[in-house]
């Protein structure tokens, strides 16, 4: 149906897509939601760049210092031009719906089925212009996962660096997996304290409260605190783009994850903001946002994360060493230029990795 766009799923890619109606005043839309878990609300975390504060909604709280810590170094960043922020999940997806119905989009809470390429609502197919799916997708199960719990807690006294954040720090068991600990100070009494692994396994929850009660406790000395909040989550680190014959796939089923790093909802923003240019300039739509270099070193990475033979928590201090808080963020963003990979490169193992090069080369 000429000027109508239909999105499938309400999470954060396809109401990204739906708050920019004001830019496709020239068409239809229609979001068809599914059921909300808002019981499972967690932070996102994102770098803000001057495209992304466009595109994103007001902030719970933003770092300009951060840190990458293990037994024997630690890496302090510092960036005024590319913070460290985070939103709240499920406030974030309400403020974008009520944006989204103010711009006059259509929002339907109907099932959605899928069957032979077509998407159908109570047995009617829909025939928009453009149909993309935002719906999350499944995996495989042997993949690498990134996967965490975390518990948001007050304390009854100040302890906390509230102007540095720690994106990494590895002091902590290291057996089940790559295991590092994120802290989040949003106050001098008030924090999110994630266990996060790399692995093929999800653990049990007893697990990561256990080593987040040892991170309180013996690196942080925190001892009396109230659990106000709590989040759990499963990202994948491999590269997942499906293809549908009638549709465009947004968000992680679209390619949005980056398999070294996550960080979906940087890259989310990026692909909307192409994706709506496109449908402006009547381009040929591609959900394409990662350039081939960078999911192949990505690849490349993630092969050595799966043989365990160096020391991952020295790698992710090695790596990152020489960059500055502006050009680690661009990195995490993946807006590297030539002379941010030419650091980077240079602080790899040359032998480990180019044995996993050699194998992707050849392999795939």
């Amino acid at each position: 149906m000429k000027n109508v766009i239909d999105i499938v799923g309400g999470g954060c890619a396809g109401l990204s897509l739906a708050k920019q109606a004001k830019n496709l005043k020239n068409y239809t839309i229609n979001l068809y939601t599914l059921i909300e878990d808002k019981k499972n609300d967690h932070y996102w975390g994102f770098w803000k760049s001057e495209e992304i504060q466009k595109l994103s909604n007001k902030t719970v709280k933003t770092w300009y210092n951060w840190k990458i810590i293990n037994h024997h170094n630690e890496n302090i960043f510092h960036s005024t031009k590319y913070p460290y922020c985070v939103i709240r999940k499920n406030n974030w997806l309400k403020e974008s719906k009520s944006i989204a119905e103010k711009l006059k989009v259509n929002v339907f809470n109907n099932k959605v089925i899928e069957k032979e390429n077509s998407y159908y609502v109570n047995g009617k197919k829909l025939n928009g212009e453009y149909i993309f799916d935002s719906r999350p997708p499944n995996f495989d199960n042997n993949i690498l996962l990134q996967h965490f719990h975390g518990i948001e807690i007050e304390c009854d006294e100040d302890k906390f660096d509230f102007k540095t954040a720690i994106l990494m720090d590895f002091r902590c068991d290291q057996s089940k997996g790559i295991h590092f600990i994120y802290f989040l100070p949003f106050s001098k009494k008030r924090a999110l304290v994630e266990s996060t692994l790399f692995s093929n396994k999800v653990e049990n929850k007893s697990f990561y409260i256990k080593e987040i009660k040892k991170y309180l406790k013996n690196i942080l000395k925190v001892h009396n605190y109230i659990i106000i909040h709590q989040e759990t989550g499963v990202i994948p680190m491999s590269y997942i783009c499906l293809q549908n014959k009638n549709s465009i796939n947004i968000g992680t089923r679209g390619g949005a994850t980056k398999p070294s790093s996550g960080y979906t909802f940087n890259f989310i923003q990026y692909q909307i903001n192409k994706i709506v240019n496109q449908i402006k300039s009547k381009k040929e739509i591609t959900n394409e946002i990662h350039n081939k270099f960078d999911l192949y070193m990505d690849k490349i990475f993630i092969d050595v994360l799966n043989k365990k033979q160096i020391s991952i928590p020295n790698l992710f201090i090695d790596l990152t060493k020489n960059l500055s808080g502006d050009e680690m963020a661009r990195f995490m963003s993946g807006k590297s230029d030539f002379k941010i990979w030419l650091k980077v490169i240079k602080k790899l193992p040359k032998v480990v990795f180019l044995i996993s090069l050699i194998k992707v080369s050849l392999y795939g």
